[in-house]
């Protein structure tokens, strides 16, 4: 196989999106699992929106 994957799409979303925050809670949830506690980072708004 040469690892193409047709199901697989990858989208740029602002963090804000729907899809964008559950991926962030997920992580989050990583994190308690791995290191106990939630990041409290705190993100301003527009950090990650494009330049």
């Amino acid at each position: 196989m040469d690892g193409v994957r047709p199901d697989l799409r990858i989208e740029m979303r602002l963090i804000g999106d729907p899809d964008a925050a559950r991926l962030v809670e997920e992580v989050q949830l990583e994190y308690v699992a791995r290191y106990g506690s939630r990041d409290e980072t705190p993100i301003p708004e527009g950090y990650f929106a494009p330049a």
